[in-house]
């Protein structure tokens, strides 16, 4: 099993195309990283704040799927907030 806890893409870019494709590039790489490795799977961490929703999406669309969860309160909010949510795939299936 292969774990990734950060991946950052600048915040001036991140909504961008050229974001999208760093992103991208960056995921491939690591897939075939972990393929060399003889991972079975790969686990993304996506800490709240970097647009949680989009990045949901992204991870989706490339073949990962939702593993869990942790939850907060909002403070004073009435909604709880995702802080971390983690993303699993097996290598060895091509994007």
């Amino acid at each position: 099993m292969v774990t990734v806890y950060a991946l950052y893409v600048s915040k001036a870019i991140r909504a961008t195309t050229l974001g999208g494709r760093i992103t991208i590039k960056l995921l491939r790489i690591l897939n075939d990283w972990a393929k060399a490795q003889k991972a079975e799977e790969v686990h993304v961490h996506v800490t709240s704040g970097v647009q949680p929703e989009r990045t949901d999406r992204l991870l989706r669309r490339l073949g990962y799927r939702r593993m869990g969860g942790i939850m907060r309160s909002g403070g004073h909010r009435k909604s709880l907030k995702a802080l971390a949510t983690v993303f699993c795939r097996a290598p060895h299936h091509e994007y």
